[in-house]
């Protein structure tokens, strides 16, 4: 049995189909994400990946980010926004594509360096990720969280044992309110 249709009602059928696959498609390329090899002696308890999955409130805020980069390229909520967003859906490249743009327009800011470098060291681009980690000291000598990533990186990472005690030392000065932290630091620098 044939039934007829209309030349109109076949475009609408194909311009639909072909509009589904490009969101198919579109979703699929935002959706991958890049494993990276564990390498927990580098990394604080609680820093592990939320997992590559995307939802729907994930993909409107991609949309709305990428709609204000739109209208301006510059603009560094957008930026960090949508380097936060990537990282926690395990899409590693595509952070560290935005925070590395964030950095070219603000490369002071401590917050994007800090991601940027736990991107980059789960991307186990390591030396990359120790230079951000080293321009946070630079900046503010007190933030401990930069010297623990250094401090590890260092030691268990590029075998610099000495190196990365100096960093995980000044932890121990600065005094944190983070005694698990602080027992981490303990235990690795009474390994020599």
């Amino acid at each position: 049995m044939q039934t007829k249709t209309s030349p109109k009602g076949k475009q609408v059928v194909v311009i639909t189909v072909a509009a589904g696959l490009v969101l198919m498609l579109m979703f699929s390329f935002m959706s991958k994400s890049h494993q990276p090899v564990q390498r927990a002696q580098s990394r604080p308890v609680g820093s592990q990946s939320a997992g590559p999955s995307m939802n729907a409130e994930q993909s409107s805020k991609i949309q709305t980010y990428m709609e204000q980069l739109k209208n301006n390229p510059d603009n560094t909520e957008a930026l960090n926004g949508l380097g936060e967003l990537f990282m926690s859906m395990g899409s590693l490249e595509k952070s560290a594509f935005f925070w590395n743009r964030l950095l070219k327009i603000t490369p002071e800011d401590e917050s994007a360096l800090y991601h940027y470098g736990i991107v980059l060291l789960k991307l186990d681009k390591t030396m990359q990720s120790v230079d951000q980690f080293e321009k946070i000291v630079k900046l503010n000598p007190e933030n401990y969280h930069a010297c623990y990533y250094l401090g590890m990186i260092l030691r268990n990472d590029l075998n610099q044992k000495e190196r990365g005690a100096k960093y995980l030392r000044k932890i121990l000065e600065i005094n944190p309110d983070h005694k698990e932290l602080i027992d981490i630091v303990r235990k690795e620098l009474a390994k020599g």
